[in-house]
């Protein structure tokens, strides 16, 4: 029940305000960011991801601020606006690889992949996402699946076994580095 989530966390919110609490406040924003996006209101889940990546900076939390430009990245995709998208996700791998951060890495990884499945570009996005499902320890693995599910059934891409094997070579950095160069070419 999305609708009652969202209201909880506006209640949570509201009792952080009152401590004077960014990160719990951070944390409530980006709640209500991930609830809106499933509930296909994109314009809410990115102003809850903006609003939550500002107080998150205001305390440098880096989880934080990581997971924020992930989440404004997924409801820009969403939208249509990729190349916003792709910059978000761009700042969510750096900030994970400075911070040391490897889910937030994925995260943005995954991110670039839906963002290049939207644009059409479906075997760099399939190298991409079967490299990240191919990872030891991935906890947004659900995201690169529905990625994957959309470029099976899109049809356009005949080697993703070929594509697979190649990916799941590659270390997480190194996948990284990939999502990197295919976004800034």
């Amino acid at each position: 029940d999305h609708s009652a989530a969202a209201e909880r966390h506006h209640e949570g919110r509201e009792i952080f305000v009152k401590a004077g609490d960014h990160g719990g406040q951070g944390y409530t924003l980006s709640r209500l960011s991930w609830t809106h996006y499933l509930m296909g209101n994109q314009e809410l889940a990115l102003r809850y991801a903006l609003d939550g990546l500002e107080h998150f900076e205001a305390i440098n939390l880096h989880w934080g601020i990581a997971v924020s430009h992930a989440r404004a990245g997924l409801a820009e995709v969403a939208m249509g606006r990729t190349t916003e998208a792709k910059a978000r996700f761009l700042e969510t791998i750096a900030l994970a690889r400075q911070t040391e951060l490897p889910d937030q890495v994925h995260y943005g990884v995954i991110g670039i992949g839906l963002a290049l499945i939207a644009e059409g570009r479906h075997g760099e996005a399939a190298h991409l996402l079967l490299g990240s499902l191919a990872a030891d320890r991935n906890p947004y693995e659900d995201f690169a699946e529905q990625g994957m599910a959309e470029i099976r059934s899109a049809g356009t891409v005949d080697n993703l076994e070929s594509i697979g094997a190649a990916a799941a070579t590659l270390t997480l950095d190194e996948l990284a580095g990939e999502a990197i160069r295919l976004v800034t070419g």
